[in-house]
């Protein structure tokens, strides 16, 4: 939800710097400075999100093995098993912790 608000606006900002009040501008360099802003501005929302999402995966991995988990067998556990495994929960205690 974060993101498609902070994506929200970004757009706007690409769009009102695309748009200055210049009356000599072109509407078609006004629409190519708003595509090339919007453009910018989502790639870095894709990068930021990226980053966000492997650093997100480094840390459960990390638990993970503190854990004593292989990330396999994590994979393969039901939603049943994991509740009953005593070293899950401190895994997900552990990724709380972190992310939190």
């Amino acid at each position: 939800m974060k993101g498609l608000i902070l994506l929200g606006l970004i757009t706007f900002m690409a769009a009102s710097n695309a748009y200055p009040f210049s009356s000599g501008t072109s509407p078609k360099l006004r629409e190519k400075r708003l595509v090339d802003n919007v453009l910018k501005s989502l790639s870095e929302v894709i990068a930021e999100t990226i980053q966000v999402t492997a650093d997100l995966y480094a840390k459960a991995s990390q638990c993970l093995e503190t854990a004593g988990i292989s990330e396999q067998d994590a994979e393969s556990m039901t939603d049943e098993q994991k509740e009953a495994d005593p070293r899950f929960q401190n895994a997900t205690v552990c990724l709380q912790a972190q992310v939190d």
